[in-house]
């Protein structure tokens, strides 16, 4: 459901309003021109460089609703495995972040598939799907805050993600890695307490979730059933803690009614999207040891997956 959570999750980001399609000026953080050579062990200052250039080199894409990603020609979703000139939500912020941890394209593309499938095993039913499924079992880079340390404004939800209505949409016969795991209580920030929550971390670079409300399901869970997380963002963040003003906390998100990747201030698309559609928002560091390059090994449940979805093409 990288297609669905890229699409259908996507929805979070209804611009309504557009704002200013080019990045805050380069002098308001501190970024040097030339990131090192070596992205693994990296501090978080060279993070943040890499994540300054990354989100600026994949600004312009075009953004569309659609979910536009498959495994590739010959297998059970022949859509093209890997993006080109357009990106929706989820698409777009794995961009950044293969870009930000990569030094060539090989590893871009390997970094890409990491994100996007467990085990390092390509099929349908191996994709990260739903974001509440991929951030309990394999969220790396990722790294979860514990909110409360940062504010009380917090809400709870519990979430059973229904893969049996997935599957029938879909006319899936095999099974999804992990599906027993469907069980999901969200701890987030409301929308006062993720401003609050905004003032008092370093400066730098976070990712962040919006939590779906029932009328964000009732538009647009048709196809994907319930789902707790939905359309991921990056949260920029300039200044010293406690003393930031709205200029200096920005939100950057793939905006598919816009038709463009956006960014504006925090505080304004907080406001706009819980009106209707998100409860609050679930907020993750970014790890800068990640290991990526290491390779993974296979689970027999991933392979088996894989080897079911061959078997269902030679039927057809």
């Amino acid at each position: 459901m990288w297609r669905i959570v890229s699409a259908i999750a996507c929805w979070g980001a209804l611009g309504l309003f557009l704002f200013s399609l080019t990045p805050p000026a380069r002098e308001k953080i501190n970024v040097i021109e030339r990131a090192s050579n070596s992205s693994q062990w990296m501090t978080k200052e060279e993070l943040n460089r890499r994540m300054y250039r990354a989100i600026r080199e994949h600004f312009n894409h075009k953004v569309v609703y659609e979910g536009i990603l498959g495994e590739g020609q010959g297998a059970w979703d022949f859509a093209p495995r890997y993006p080109t000139d357009r990106v929706n939500c989820i698409i777009w912020l794995t961009l950044v972040l293969a870009e930000a941890y990569s030094n060539t394209a090989a590893e871009k593309i390997g970094i890409l598939d990491r994100l996007r499938y467990f085990d390092d095993v390509v099929s349908f039913g191996t994709r990260k799907h739903f974001v509440d499924h991929w951030l309990k079992i394999d969220p790396a880079p990722l790294l979860e805050m514990g909110l409360d340390k940062y504010t009380r404004l917090l809400g709870r939800k519990k979430v059973k993600l229904d893969y049996g209505h997935f599957l029938k949409s879909h006319r899936y016969t095999c099974h999804l890695y992990k599906q027993e795991v469907d069980e999901f209580e969200i701890e987030y920030a409301d929308p006062k307490g993720i401003l609050e929550v905004a003032q008092k971390l370093p400066e730098g670079y976070y990712l962040f979730f919006g939590v779906a409300t029932t009328k964000y399901l009732e538009r647009y869970g048709k196809e994907s059933g319930p789902m707790g997380l939905v359309h991921g963002m990056i949260l920029e963040l300039f200044g010293e803690p406690g003393g930031r003003s709205n200029e200096q906390m920005f939100v950057y998100h793939a905006s598919t009614s816009a038709g463009k990747v956006m960014h504006e201030n925090l505080d304004k698309y907080v406001t706009r999207m819980t009106e209707n559609l998100h409860a609050g928002y679930v907020l993750y560091d970014l790890n800068p040891e990640w290991d990526h390059s290491t390779p993974l090994q296979p689970s027999p449940e991933a392979l088996e997956i894989q080897r079911c979805e061959l078997n269902s093409l030679q039927v057809k």
